[in-house]
Protein backbone atom coordinates (compact mmCIF):
# COMPACT_ATOMS: atom_id res chain seq x y z
CA UNK A 1 0.00 0.00 0.00
CA UNK A 2 2.82 2.35 0.77
CA UNK A 3 3.85 2.34 -3.13
CA UNK A 4 -0.05 3.92 -3.93
CA UNK A 5 0.15 5.78 -1.49
CA UNK A 6 3.12 7.79 -2.48
CA UNK A 7 1.10 7.33 -6.26
CA UNK A 8 -0.25 11.27 -6.16
CA UNK A 9 3.06 12.50 -5.36
CA UNK A 10 5.05 10.85 -7.88
CA UNK A 11 2.56 11.42 -10.50
CA UNK A 12 2.89 15.58 -9.80
CA UNK A 13 6.58 14.97 -10.50
CA UNK A 14 5.77 12.73 -13.67
CA UNK A 15 5.79 15.51 -16.60
CA UNK A 16 6.57 12.72 -19.11
CA UNK A 17 3.60 9.74 -20.14
CA UNK A 18 5.20 7.26 -20.37
CA UNK A 19 6.35 7.73 -16.89
CA UNK A 20 2.84 7.94 -15.77
CA UNK A 21 1.65 5.55 -17.78
CA UNK A 22 3.76 3.06 -15.85
CA UNK A 23 3.07 4.51 -12.53
CA UNK A 24 -0.46 4.16 -13.33
CA UNK A 25 0.12 0.67 -14.13
CA UNK A 26 2.22 -0.78 -11.83
CA UNK A 27 -0.22 0.77 -9.19
CA UNK A 28 -3.38 -1.04 -10.92
CA UNK A 29 -1.48 -4.28 -10.77
CA UNK A 30 -0.24 -4.21 -6.88
CA UNK A 31 -4.01 -3.32 -5.85
CA UNK A 32 -5.00 -6.40 -8.48
CA UNK A 33 -2.75 -9.12 -7.69
CA UNK A 34 -0.94 -8.23 -4.57
CA UNK A 35 -4.01 -6.69 -2.77
CA UNK A 36 -6.79 -8.01 -4.45
CA UNK A 37 -8.18 -4.78 -4.66
CA UNK A 38 -10.12 -4.85 -7.57
CA UNK A 39 -12.41 -1.84 -7.15
CA UNK A 40 -9.16 0.61 -6.50
CA UNK A 41 -7.27 -1.63 -9.62
CA UNK A 42 -9.93 -0.35 -11.81
CA UNK A 43 -9.61 2.97 -11.19
CA UNK A 44 -5.63 3.27 -11.91
CA UNK A 45 -5.90 0.69 -15.01
CA UNK A 46 -8.69 2.87 -16.14
CA UNK A 47 -6.53 6.02 -16.05
CA UNK A 48 -3.73 4.22 -17.76
CA UNK A 49 -5.76 3.00 -20.63
CA UNK A 50 -6.45 6.71 -21.44
CA UNK A 51 -3.05 7.23 -21.48
CA UNK A 52 -2.45 4.10 -24.12
CA UNK A 53 -5.61 3.84 -25.79
CA UNK A 54 -4.34 1.73 -28.43
CA UNK A 55 -3.11 -1.26 -25.68
CA UNK A 56 -5.30 -3.58 -26.22
CA UNK A 57 -3.81 -5.98 -23.38
CA UNK A 58 -4.35 -3.23 -21.37
CA UNK A 59 -7.90 -3.21 -22.09
CA UNK A 60 -8.81 -6.18 -21.83
CA UNK A 61 -7.44 -5.69 -18.39
CA UNK A 62 -9.95 -2.81 -17.36
CA UNK A 63 -12.99 -4.88 -18.73
CA UNK A 64 -12.01 -7.99 -16.62
CA UNK A 65 -11.55 -6.01 -13.60
CA UNK A 66 -15.12 -4.45 -14.57
CA UNK A 67 -16.47 -7.47 -14.49
CA UNK A 68 -14.89 -8.49 -11.14
CA UNK A 69 -15.41 -5.06 -9.56
CA UNK A 70 -18.86 -4.84 -10.82
CA UNK A 71 -18.18 -1.25 -11.90
CA UNK A 72 -18.80 -0.43 -15.47
CA UNK A 73 -19.56 3.18 -14.87
CA UNK A 74 -15.85 3.78 -14.31
CA UNK A 75 -15.00 1.20 -17.54
CA UNK A 76 -17.46 3.33 -19.77
CA UNK A 77 -15.75 6.48 -18.46
CA UNK A 78 -12.46 4.88 -19.12
CA UNK A 79 -13.08 4.13 -22.78
CA UNK A 80 -15.00 7.35 -23.17
CA UNK A 81 -11.47 9.49 -22.15
CA UNK A 82 -9.66 6.54 -23.90
CA UNK A 83 -11.29 7.46 -27.02
CA UNK A 84 -11.35 11.09 -26.77
CA UNK A 85 -6.98 10.60 -26.16
CA UNK A 86 -6.58 8.51 -29.87
CA UNK A 87 -6.77 11.97 -31.59
CA UNK A 88 -7.15 11.58 -35.71
CA UNK A 89 -7.56 7.54 -35.58
CA UNK A 90 -11.41 6.67 -36.89
CA UNK A 91 -10.81 3.24 -37.45
CA UNK A 92 -9.40 3.24 -33.86
CA UNK A 93 -12.21 5.09 -32.43
CA UNK A 94 -14.69 2.92 -34.05
CA UNK A 95 -13.80 0.32 -32.39
CA UNK A 96 -13.63 1.48 -28.92
CA UNK A 97 -17.03 3.45 -29.45
CA UNK A 98 -18.52 -0.03 -30.05
CA UNK A 99 -17.31 -1.45 -27.04
CA UNK A 100 -18.70 1.55 -25.54
CA UNK A 101 -21.58 1.31 -27.08
CA UNK A 102 -22.01 -2.25 -25.92
CA UNK A 103 -20.88 -1.68 -22.42
CA UNK A 104 -23.67 1.09 -22.18
CA UNK A 105 -26.18 -0.47 -23.52
CA UNK A 106 -25.86 -3.60 -21.38
CA UNK A 107 -24.81 -2.48 -18.05
CA UNK A 108 -26.24 1.23 -18.31
CA UNK A 109 -29.40 1.60 -20.07
CA UNK A 110 -30.91 3.23 -17.35
CA UNK A 111 -31.30 7.04 -17.70
CA UNK A 112 -29.84 8.26 -20.74
CA UNK A 113 -27.97 5.05 -21.30
CA UNK A 114 -29.60 4.34 -24.18
CA UNK A 115 -29.33 7.69 -25.79
CA UNK A 116 -25.26 7.47 -25.20
CA UNK A 117 -25.15 4.25 -26.53
CA UNK A 118 -26.71 5.03 -29.64
CA UNK A 119 -25.02 7.79 -30.38
CA UNK A 120 -21.40 5.51 -30.15
CA UNK A 121 -23.39 2.63 -32.56
CA UNK A 122 -24.47 5.37 -34.91
CA UNK A 123 -20.22 7.08 -34.76
CA UNK A 124 -19.46 3.86 -35.94
CA UNK A 125 -21.47 3.75 -38.59
CA UNK A 126 -19.95 7.05 -39.97
CA UNK A 127 -17.01 5.48 -39.97
CA UNK A 128 -17.62 1.88 -41.02
CA UNK A 129 -21.23 2.47 -42.51
CA UNK A 130 -20.98 -1.59 -43.23
CA UNK A 131 -20.12 -2.77 -39.84
CA UNK A 132 -23.34 -4.87 -39.15
CA UNK A 133 -23.37 -5.21 -35.54
CA UNK A 134 -23.09 -1.26 -35.67
CA UNK A 135 -25.84 -0.48 -37.56
CA UNK A 136 -28.55 -3.33 -35.86
CA UNK A 137 -27.15 -1.29 -32.38
CA UNK A 138 -28.30 2.11 -34.34
CA UNK A 139 -31.53 0.31 -35.53
CA UNK A 140 -32.42 -1.52 -31.85
CA UNK A 141 -31.88 1.81 -30.03
CA UNK A 142 -32.72 4.02 -32.52
CA UNK A 143 -36.07 2.53 -32.77
CA UNK A 144 -37.19 2.28 -29.35
CA UNK A 145 -36.13 5.99 -29.12
CA UNK A 146 -38.02 7.40 -32.17
CA UNK A 147 -34.48 8.44 -33.81
CA UNK A 148 -35.94 7.04 -37.42
CA UNK A 149 -33.51 9.36 -39.07
CA UNK A 150 -30.62 7.83 -37.68
CA UNK A 151 -32.15 4.58 -38.49
CA UNK A 152 -32.94 5.56 -42.02
CA UNK A 153 -29.33 6.58 -42.31
CA UNK A 154 -27.45 3.46 -40.82
CA UNK A 155 -29.74 1.58 -42.51
CA UNK A 156 -29.19 2.99 -46.23
CA UNK A 157 -25.23 3.21 -45.11
CA UNK A 158 -25.11 0.39 -44.45
CA UNK A 159 -26.74 -1.10 -47.92
CA UNK A 160 -24.33 1.38 -50.36
CA UNK A 161 -21.06 -0.14 -48.41
CA UNK A 162 -22.77 -3.72 -49.39
CA UNK A 163 -24.56 -2.86 -52.63
CA UNK A 164 -27.29 -4.59 -51.65
CA UNK A 165 -30.44 -4.54 -49.55
CA UNK A 166 -30.89 -6.68 -46.28
CA UNK A 167 -34.12 -7.34 -46.25
CA UNK A 168 -34.02 -8.99 -42.68
CA UNK A 169 -32.16 -5.70 -41.57
CA UNK A 170 -35.15 -4.08 -43.21
CA UNK A 171 -38.06 -5.98 -42.21
CA UNK A 172 -36.41 -6.13 -38.05
CA UNK A 173 -36.75 -1.92 -38.61
CA UNK A 174 -40.58 -1.84 -40.28
CA UNK A 175 -41.65 -4.11 -36.99
CA UNK A 176 -39.74 -2.27 -34.89
CA UNK A 177 -41.74 0.96 -36.37
CA UNK A 178 -45.29 -0.95 -36.98
CA UNK A 179 -45.11 -2.13 -32.91
CA UNK A 180 -42.69 0.19 -30.83
CA UNK A 181 -41.62 -0.71 -27.71
CA UNK A 182 -43.22 2.18 -25.74
CA UNK A 183 -46.51 0.20 -26.96
CA UNK A 184 -47.08 3.74 -28.73
CA UNK A 185 -48.85 3.89 -31.94
CA UNK A 186 -47.18 2.78 -35.55
CA UNK A 187 -44.01 5.09 -36.93
CA UNK A 188 -44.32 3.78 -39.87
CA UNK A 189 -45.20 6.74 -41.44
CA UNK A 190 -42.26 8.67 -39.79
CA UNK A 191 -39.67 5.78 -40.31
CA UNK A 192 -40.98 6.25 -44.93
CA UNK A 193 -40.37 9.95 -43.96
CA UNK A 194 -37.36 9.48 -42.94
CA UNK A 195 -36.27 7.13 -45.48
CA UNK A 196 -37.08 9.69 -48.10
CA UNK A 197 -35.68 12.27 -46.72
CA UNK A 198 -32.25 10.24 -46.71
CA UNK A 199 -32.86 8.93 -50.50
CA UNK A 200 -33.81 12.21 -51.50
CA UNK A 201 -31.48 14.73 -49.66
CA UNK A 202 -27.82 15.59 -51.01
CA UNK A 203 -26.27 13.76 -48.19
CA UNK A 204 -27.57 10.72 -49.50
CA UNK A 205 -24.25 7.48 -49.79
CA UNK A 206 -23.84 6.84 -53.30
CA UNK A 207 -26.26 3.95 -54.32
CA UNK A 208 -26.20 2.16 -57.71
CA UNK A 209 -29.39 2.55 -59.53
CA UNK A 210 -30.37 -1.16 -58.64
CA UNK A 211 -30.15 -0.71 -54.93
CA UNK A 212 -31.27 2.80 -55.20
CA UNK A 213 -34.96 1.36 -56.84
CA UNK A 214 -34.86 -1.29 -54.51
CA UNK A 215 -34.64 1.16 -51.28
CA UNK A 216 -37.96 3.14 -53.21
CA UNK A 217 -40.04 0.45 -53.64
CA UNK A 218 -39.52 -1.11 -49.95
CA UNK A 219 -39.85 2.87 -49.04
CA UNK A 220 -43.25 2.37 -51.23
CA UNK A 221 -44.26 -0.98 -49.67
CA UNK A 222 -44.08 0.68 -46.26
CA UNK A 223 -46.15 3.60 -47.22
CA UNK A 224 -48.82 1.70 -49.00
CA UNK A 225 -49.05 -0.68 -45.47
CA UNK A 226 -49.35 1.07 -42.93
CA UNK A 227 -50.16 -1.92 -41.07
CA UNK A 228 -46.03 -2.38 -41.45
CA UNK A 229 -43.20 -4.22 -42.13
CA UNK A 230 -42.38 -5.86 -45.88
CA UNK A 231 -42.43 -9.60 -46.01
CA UNK A 232 -38.70 -11.23 -46.24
Amino acid sequence: RRFVALLPARLTDATDPRARLALLREAGEILRDQLDDKADALVFLAQAFALSPRDQILEAQVVELARSANDWTATATAYGNAIAALGDDPHEAARLSFTYAEIVEAHLIAGDGAARALAAYFAVTTTQPGNLPAARGVLRLGSRLGRWDQCATAAVGYTAAHDRVDEPLFQELGQAAVAPADGGASAIDALARAFGDVLDGPAAPGLGARVAAAHHELLGRWQRDPRGAPAA
